[in-house]
Formats: C-alpha cells, sequence, structure tokens
C-alpha cells in the first residue's frame, strides 16, 4: 500500500510562520494542494493561536479567513522538523479540504 495512493490531495507548497512570545505561540498556515477533480480550493490558509504546551508538542486552535475553525497538533521531531497535523472542527460557508498532515523542515527568517 503505497502512501501517494492513500493521499487524495497531495500538498505541493506548505508554509508554517510560526512565533513563541510569552508561552503562547501564533502564527500562519498557508498551503496548496494537488486537486485534480476541483471539488474544493486548493488554497488552505489559517491563523494559529494558543498555549505553546510543551517543549516538543502543541495542540493549538485554528481559524481561517472565512470562519472555519479547527485544531492543529505539531511535534517536533528534530531541532528543525515538525510534524504538523491539522483538522476541521467547523466548517466556513466554501468548500474546502478537512484535515492535512505533513512534516515541515524549518528555515530560519533572515
Amino acid at each position: 500500500d503505497d502512501v501517494a495512493e492513500r493521499v487524495k490531495y497531495p500538498a505541493m507548497y506548505v508554509e508554517l510562520l510560526l512565533v513563541e512570545r510569552d508561552g503562547e505561540l501564533s502564527g500562519d498556515y498557508r498551503a496548496r494542494y494537488k486537486i485534480l477533480d476541483q471539488a474544493v480550493s486548493p488554497e488552505v490558509t489559517f491563523q494559529i493561536r494558543g498555549a505553546a504546551g510543551s517543549a516538543t508538542s502543541a495542540k493549538l486552535a485554528w481559524i481561517s479567513r472565512d470562519n472555519a475553525k479547527g485544531l492543529v497538533e505539531m511535534t517536533l521531531r528534530s531541532p528543525n522538523v515538525l510534524h504538523v497535523s491539522w483538522w476541521t472542527t467547523e466548517f466556513g460557508p466554501r468548500p474546502t479540504l478537512g484535515s492535512g498532515t505533513g512534516t515541515l523542515i524549518r528555515q530560519q527568517a533572515h
């Protein structure tokens, strides 16, 4: 069972800008997915905010511009590798993906 065959909409681009300030994380998630049937928008964007959690993991709330809401879990696998899983708990008015997962590699802002 190949992972690529199980992923209906693979990510083409994912970006997570995350800032920790006084024990709170906030940031922006932006992604573009390969959508062949155009059933949903290929763009996913939302803002993350919540308590930083442990040194290696956090579960935070997110909200999109069209008021969709959900949760995101982040786990630091190594100093520069972050595993992210997100899912929708309340959909907005337009059709969109309901969940996603990925492993992101940190790039320091210049």
